[in-house]
């Protein structure tokens, strides 16, 4: 088994579980995931090693939060229309890696109605700069100024959105439906509102939401649970 890490962000949560690992792009590593039994699907199978890597480093973690919170020891996670990860009806789940750390979140579906996690590295002023025109509005880049680590926690938590509604929805959106108003970095937290369209019942534009901030060494990430 390969050694788990803790999120020391995420242990006060009580109404999710978690799996984390930090993974190499090697030949040894990728064995060693095939090892523990996991599979790379035929979508896959021309794929780099980066990318297979990369997504059984996930599945792993969701195998592990799966057998241990869960209790469920069925075949490896399917891929969904948007290539999203096919939890069981009763578990909310979400998936993200980074380029060196993979991590799965869990939530019951009786009690919560979507749930996005996102983890990113620290961008970099060039990173910023390329993406900067595409996610964030007007005010959200008064806000940012020229922070990197709050520049990567608002792109964090709107691809931790788009993981959570987007599959409810059933179609695409973009960084525009929400914004960010604020980052209490005390209390890990992102202050934001959404902007889509009420078309589902727990969509609430324009009201003042929470979302969880992590930070673990040179990674930010967000999770969003509703």
């Amino acid at each position: 088994m390969l050694k788990p890490v803790l999120f020391t962000d995420l242990n006060s949560e009580e109404n999710i579980s978690y799996h984390v690992i930090e993974f190499s792009v090697e030949e040894a590593f990728f064995r060693r995931l095939l090892d523990e039994g996991l599979i790379v699907p035929d979508s896959l199978q021309n794929a780099v090693l980066k990318r297979k890597v990369e997504f059984l480093s996930g599945r792993y973690c969701a195998k592990n939060v799966l057998q241990k919170n869960w209790n469920f020891n069925g075949e490896q996670l399917g891929i969904g229309p948007n290539r999203e990860p096919l939890f069981p009806d009763h578990i909310l789940g979400s998936i993200s890696h980074s380029l060196s750390t993979a991590i799965c979140v869990t939530a019951c579906a009786k009690k919560h109605n979507a749930i996005g996690v996102d983890l990113e590295e620290i961008l970099n002023k060039k990173s910023m700069k390329e993406i900067e025109g595409q996610v964030f509005c007007s005010q959200e880049k008064k806000m940012i100024g020229n922070d990197l680590l709050l520049a990567t926690a608002v792109f964090s938590l709107k691809e931790a959105y788009f993981k959570a509604i987007g599959p409810k929805l059933g179609k695409f959106f973009g960084f525009e439906a929400i914004e960010v108003l604020g980052i209490d970095l005390d209390a890990n937290e992102i202050i934001f509102k959404e902007l889509l369209a009420p078309s589902l019942p727990y969509i609430r534009p324009k009201v003042e939401q929470r979302a969880k901030l992590l930070r673990h060494n040179d990674h930010i990430g967000s999770l969003y649970l509703c």
